[in-house]
């Protein structure tokens, strides 16, 4: 009630400048009313307009004081409005309307004090919402999203006092991430990750040097401290766990853009030669459980090192320590391919880049945590066992079981397999170099989107 008092009293006071003022006119070379506006002791009071050569309005707006007051507005060819906003004392203040030609709406923002405060939403000719971004008196603050036609959600990023956070977010129509890229204090650094429709990760690049951003940010969450660690039998492994605690960061020197790396339709890097699928992929997973997994024939067969089924090889492994976890009164774990990208990645860093423990070296990957997240979001806890030995055996069942076996001699990889508080997923890789297998069980408490 007390908005419409208000505004009747506008309304009044606009009739009372109007009737008492003189009205001075501007006309076009052709005698065309230019413009048109009211005088009062030298000011603008009142309404002016604005026309066209062809006498059409193009402007209107409301001056008290000479100073804009209540709404204005600008018209398009056709008569329409294009674009309302409201002002009071001279100053910008409540909401600006923008149209198509159309008449439909095409952005819709709030100004307080000069400047852009709350949601400024963009939509589409349709009259879809295109984009909402929330301002902060004058910068970027919160929370911007993207929409496509259809009304879904195909860009998501964070922002903090004008600058973007976290990670920047692209999603296919079907939901799925489509590219992240991580951003830290505005810029764009760490991780560059593309993904393929079905959610498999495409391509990632990672970046530790300062470049140009544009604002856009997202939210990942980060992990770090260390919970336990455990000598492996005769110095052969290592273990090792971490908790969630909101801190942390990535890894870098400066070094700039490192390698764009690609990987197949099946998660795994293309570099990998004579690499092949013939016997597992990971809707197989489903299929399986640690009691029936055994009696698959291919189980059984003798490892071709020219053409090892690495697929075959972790579900080997996975259902082996599933089986060993049931043994000892714990819960069988479900299938994580976050966790198994990411420990099959850091067997193959470990062969090439000539190291063996948890903290990589190389930008991006120090710890078990920073590796997860290059392949999903992370929930809870997360502990990793490692290995590395001279091949001994030679049939996929058998290999799997030495290593299980081996981990299980040792204290902290013991307690990594066994436990029943902490873990809830599951992903394991081996690699073969030469004379040498490397294997990685990693846990957690859960990845979100599996």
């Amino acid at each position: 009630m007390k908005r419409f008092v208000l505004i009747f009293i506008n309304l009044l006071l606009m009739c009372s400048f109007v009737s008492s003022s003189n009205v001075k006119i501007t006309r076009y070379p052709n005698g065309k009313i230019k413009s048109k506006v009211y005088i009062n002791n030298g000011l603008k009071q009142g309404w002016l307009f604005k026309f066209n050569e062809n006498g059409k309005m193009i402007y209107k707006g409301f001056y008290r004081l000479g100073k804009k007051h209540f709404w204005h507005f600008h018209f398009a060819q056709n008569g329409r409005v294009i674009k309302k906003q409201f002002f009071k004392n001279g100053t910008a203040a409540g909401p600006v309307y923008l149209f198509y030609k159309s008449g439909r709406k095409k952005e819709i923002y709030y100004i307080r004090g000069g400047k852009k405060h709350g949601y400024h939403m963009r939509f589409y000719k349709s009259g879809r919402l295109k984009r909402k971004t929330y301002f902060k008196l004058g910068v970027r603050d919160y929370i911007d999203i993207g929409y496509d036609e259809q009304g879904r959600v195909n860009l998501e990023v964070k922002y903090k006092n004008g600058k973007g956070k976290g990670w920047e977010y692209k999603f296919y129509p079907n939901g799925v991430v489509k590219e992240k890229k991580q951003i830290i204090n505005g810029k764009y650094l760490g991780w560059h990750v593309w993904y393929r429709p079905n959610g498999i990760i495409k391509a990632k690049q990672y970046n530790d040097s300062v470049s140009s951003n544009s604002g856009q940010g997202g939210s990942i969450r980060n992990n770090g401290s260390a919970l336990d660690s455990g000598e492996g039998h005769n110095g052969s492994g290592s273990s090792r766990g971490n908790q969630n605690s909101g801190g942390g960061g990535l890894d870098g020197g400066g070094s700039g853009l490192t390698q764009k790396d690609y990987y197949r339709k099946d998660g795994y890097p293309v570099d990998l030669t004579n690499y092949t699928t013939r016997y597992w992929n990971d809707s197989m997973y489903k299929k399986y459980t640690y009691k029936t997994f055994f009696s698959y024939p291919p189980v059984k067969m003798r490892i071709d090192f020219k053409n090892v089924d690495y697929g075959l090889l972790a579900a080997t492994l996975f259902y082996v320590t599933n089986r060993v976890k049931v043994k000892h009164g714990a819960k069988p774990l479900k299938y994580s391919r976050t966790l198994r990208m990411a420990g099959f990645m850091h067997c193959r860093d470990m062969s090439k880049n000539g190291f063996y423990k948890h903290e990589s070296p190389l930008p991006g990957k120090y710890e078990p945590w920073h590796r997860a997240r290059i392949f999903g979001r992370l929930i809870g806890l997360c502990s990793e066992n490692l290995t590395k030995q001279m091949i001994k055996y030679y049939s996929y069942r058998t290999i799997a079981e030495w290593l299980v076996l081996r981990w299980m001699r040792s204290k902290g990889h013991r307690e990594n397999i066994i436990s029943t508080k902490w873990h809830r997923v599951m992903g394991v890789a081996i690699y073969f170099d030469n004379y040498f297998v490397y294997g990685c069980q990693m846990f957690a408490l859960g990845v979100k989107g599996e």
